[in-house]
């Protein structure tokens, strides 16, 4: 799938991890809600494509995307590893896991498991490795890491082996969230010293 609808969008050029991800992710929960070989099958495709072209790595790391012109696909790609690209996928092979119970499925979500653990944990926390220690991130991509915690609580019930690792980062990940929710900005609208910053590895409020 395109990052953009319209021909005239800028990045309608683009194939990304996050819309085939997305789609990835519907597909397979709605074959485990259901039981629809449609959905299942387009499950298995949407993985496939991104293994072929080059957004899944053989070790099952999510990369974000390929832009591609009519004679050349893909003519340059961004191996940029974010969160939430890992997270979307990550749900999604759980589902199917749970659906199929098969050995492929789960090596998918220990290998991604995995590189989670590698990437975007520091001190038992998560992080948005790529940007967050330069204080780089956008708007857009301060929100990465969130999509990536809800993704991995919905993991722990579609693949409930992960449950003993998922529980406990999320329990840190979420004290020391609170911990950073100390700041007073000239635009909060919240009670003074209540303003929640944007990295939770720093123990105190960032202003971001």
């Amino acid at each position: 799938m395109r990052w953009q609808i319209f021909t005239w969008n800028n990045g309608y050029d683009y194939k990304n991890s996050i819309s085939n991800g997305c789609f990835f992710n519907i597909a397979a929960r709605l074959a485990r809600y259901t039981g629809n070989e449609t959905y299942s099958n387009w499950a298995e495709k949407i993985w496939e494509w991104e293994t072929k072209i080059g957004l899944i790595s053989d070790k099952h790391e999510i990369f974000d995307g390929i832009h591609f012109t009519d004679d050349k696909c893909p003519s340059t790609n961004d191996s940029t590893q974010w969160s939430y690209n890992t997270g979307i996928f990550l749900y999604g092979a759980a589902a199917m896991y749970n659906l199929t119970e098969s050995d492929t499925w789960k090596t998918r979500v220990d290998d991604m498991m995995e590189d989670i653990t590698n990437k975007f944990i520091k001190k038992d926390v998560i992080y948005e490795q790529f940007c967050e220690m330069s204080k780089q991130c956008d708007q857009d991509q301060q929100s990465f890491k969130w999509y990536l915690g809800r993704w991995l609580a919905a993991t722990s019930q579609m693949a409930p082996y992960t449950y003993e690792t998922i529980y406990p980062l999320l329990l840190s990940t979420a004290k020391a969230a609170v911990a950073v929710c100390t700041g007073t900005d000239s635009g909060f609208k919240g009670h003074s010293g209540t303003a929640c910053g944007f990295s939770w590895l720093t123990t105190t409020y960032d202003g971001l």
